[in-house]
């Protein structure tokens, strides 16, 4: 495997984790608070996905210092997918643990580029989506 991959791959994890965890602020010390008096279902539903941030920031920040450290590629892996909710900085990760992954087929290679290239399109699709609401 190549370990300057592993490491930037790493890097990118955990600037994902840090915005995971910057958006996890926002939501539970801002948009919860802030919605309560108008709308109490909706401070309900940004208190929830400020502990949702929290929680995948924190497995995305674990996946990213075992990426660091070169070890635990799966859990690396992992968190990269996990961190492709992160708009323009998610997909990059991904693709570079696949780039450092050299003992795999060009058959296994193109299942995962597929995999990532069709999890990458979903994502932005999403924000498409989420931008226009």
């Amino acid at each position: 495997m190549n370990r300057t991959l592993l490491r930037v791959a790493g890097g990118l994890n955990l600037a994902c984790a840090a915005l995971d965890f910057a958006f996890g602020v926002l939501y539970l010390a801002y948009l919860g608070p802030a919605l309560s008096g108008e709308i109490p279902l909706f401070s309900g539903v940004m208190t929830a996905m400020g502990v949702f941030c929290f929680i995948l920031g924190a497995f995305i920040l674990a996946g990213g210092i075992f990426a660091r450290l070169a070890r635990g590629w799966v859990l690396a892996f992992t968190s990269s997918i996990f961190a492709l909710h992160v708009p323009l900085l998610g997909l990059a990760p991904g693709v570079l643990l696949v780039w450092a992954r050299q003992d795999w087929s060009k058959t296994i290679r193109g299942v995962v580029w597929g995999v990532l290239g069709f999890l990458g399109f979903l994502s932005v699709c999403f924000w498409a989506v989420a931008s226009m609401l």
